[in-house]
């Protein structure tokens, strides 16, 4: 069985850090985003004491990373359906998202 890769933004403080909390105590795999490295790596400390495998990465806004490894990074193994996911649920593509930046 595959395990299930939840990706969380804003997920250091309230409802962010409370789902990712909730996600590994369900045995996700967790890729947690926020802006701040040092309360992420903590976060990242604390899901894994739960047991569950944590990242903490930056994501559009904060790096120049590409969008392809971005997409590798949360669980995708297509970067064009992560564009397609993202475009979806935001309304533009991850680039137009991150020239907004």
């Amino acid at each position: 069985m595959n395990t299930p890769t939840v990706l969380i933004t804003g997920a250091l403080t309230g409802i962010g850090r409370a789902a990712a909390l909730a996600f590994a105590r369900e045995g996700a795999r967790i890729v947690v985003s926020g802006r701040q490295d040092d309360k992420g790596k903590a976060l990242v400390s604390e899901l894994q004491e739960l047991g569950a495998e944590a990242t903490f990465i930056k994501l559009l806004r904060e790096t120049n990373r590409s969008v392809i490894e971005i997409g590798l990074d949360v669980g995708y193994t297509s970067p064009s359906h992560f564009a397609q996911i993202f475009r979806r649920e935001v309304g533009i593509s991850p680039t137009e998202y991150r020239r907004l930046a």
